[in-house]
C-alpha cells in the first residue's frame, strides 16, 4: 500500500494508519510528495505534481522483488487523496484506492478559498483561473478529481469527515455521484 498524504496532513497524522496497515499484514510506503515534509520545494504545488510523485513511487515499488503489483493499493489524505484520484485514472498498476477528505473541484476550491479570504469571485476568478491553467500546463477541469473518477474501474473507497474544516465534505458526495 502507497500511503499518500495532503497539505492539510504530516507524517504524525499518517502514522497511525500505516501502523495499522503494517499490523493488519500489508507492506507499506511512506512518503514525502514534492513540497512537503522533507522533500525539496517545486513551487507550485498541482494536482499533477502530486499524481506523478505518486507514480513515482510506483515504479520504485514496481522494481522490487519483494512487492506483488498484483495486489498495489493507494490510500491518498486531503491533497493526496485528490493526487490518488488522479494518479488511479491513469495509473494501470494501482488495483485499490482509498481516497480521504479528496476535493472533487480545484476551480470550486478556489472560487471558495477566494470568497472566504474575502476576495472578490467576480471579477477576479477568470484571471486566477487563467494563471492556475497556464502554471498547470492544462485547464482546471482537465485534472479536477470528479472528473477523472469516472475513469477509474478498481474498487474505491471514498472517505471524509463531517467536522473537515478545510475541505467540505459535501466534495466526497460529488466524488461519489461522479464514480457511479
Amino acid at each position: 500500500i502507497v500511503l499518500a498524504h495532503g497539505w492539510s496532513s504530516n507524517m504524525a497524522q499518517v502514522l497511525p494508519i500505516a501502523r495499522f496497515l503494517y499490523r493488519a499484514g500489508f507492506s507499506v510506503l511512506l512518503y514525502d510528495a514534492r513540497s512537503h515534509g522533507s522533500s525539496g520545494s517545486d513551487d507550485p504545488i498541482t494536482l499533477q505534481k502530486f499524481a506523478q510523485d505518486l507514480c513515482s513511487a510506483i515504479d520504485y515499488l514496481d522494481g522490487r522483488p519483494d512487492v506483488d503489483m498484483a495486489r498495489l493499493g493507494v490510500v491518498g489524505h486531503s491533497m493526496g487523496g485528490a493526487g490518488a484520484i488522479v494518479a488511479a485514472s491513469m495509473e494501470p498498476r494501482i488495483k485499490a484506492l482509498v481516497s480521504s477528505a479528496a476535493f472533487a473541484d480545484p476551480a470550486a476550491l478556489t472560487k471558495e478559498y477566494m470568497r472566504l479570504n474575502h476576495i472578490p469571485v467576480r471579477p477576479l476568478f477568470p484571471l486566477v483561473r487563467y494563471f492556475i491553467n497556464r502554471w498547470i500546463d492544462t485547464d482546471m477541469t482537465d485534472i479536477a478529481p470528479k472528473n477523472r473518477i469516472r475513469s477509474i474501474t478498481v474498487p474505491i473507497l471514498l472517505l471524509h469527515g463531517e467536522a473537515d474544516r478545510f475541505i467540505s465534505p459535501m466534495n466526497m458526495d460529488i466524488l461519489h455521484s461522479q464514480s457511479q
